[in-house]
């Protein structure tokens, strides 16, 4: 929105900001547009003029909030999961993310938009992981024959298992056990780095 009115860049900041806090506490059906105005202080109109209605201004308030993890290349297999799994486990259990993940998966179950949302949000946190994991290939540290789909499943599936189905802590002591299984699972002894 580079050049756009001041005016509008706040009133569409605050619409997002509303939806986002609506969709955190009562989920993406409860957040309508009525809501989303009285919310704001933003007329329904003036939202219409934005977007057709309120399955577009939510998923423009899911996408904005999703942000792109930071790329990060440690050196080594160890460097990079510690980071990704710590950043990961702390925007789980403390930032608004894990809840609007939660709605966007349940979106995702009945609507093709947000579970379009879904995957790209699904792909693009995973993009991190894949990565470190194909630069440990490269560097030779993976064992022959661990395929880097599979290993960023288990890093996934560690994290999202222990938010939402088994309510163990999530913090950064679970991410290190979880980091030393995933490179015992892994990693070759004889080349992996330190």
């Amino acid at each position: 929105m580079t050049g756009a009115d001041p005016r509008i860049v706040r009133s569409r900041r605050r619409i997002l900001d509303a939806t986002t806090a609506l969709v955190l506490e009562r989920g993406i059906t409860g957040t309508t547009i009525e809501a989303i105005s009285e919310r704001s202080g933003v007329a329904k109109t003036t939202i219409y003029r934005h977007w057709s209605g309120h399955h577009d201004v939510v998923l423009a308030a899911l996408d904005a909030m999703l942000t792109e993890p930071p790329p990060l290349d440690s050196g080594s297999l160890r460097g990079d999961l510690e980071a990704l799994l710590g950043g990961f486990a702390a925007a789980l259990s403390t930032s608004p993310a894990a809840a609007l993940t939660a709605a966007l998966i349940d979106a995702a179950e009945r609507d093709p938009d947000f579970a379009e949302l879904h995957h790209r949000e699904t792909r693009r946190r995973q993009e991190p992981v894949r990565l470190a994991f194909e630069r440990a290939a490269a560097r030779g540290e993976l064992r022959h024959g661990v395929e880097v789909n599979d290993a960023v499943e288990l890093v996934s599936g560690a994290l999202f298992h222990r938010r939402f189905f088994s309510a163990g802590t999530l913090d950064e002591d679970f991410a290190s056990r979880i980091t030393e299984l995933v490179l015992r699972a892994v990693t070759d002894p004889e080349n992996a780095a330190p």
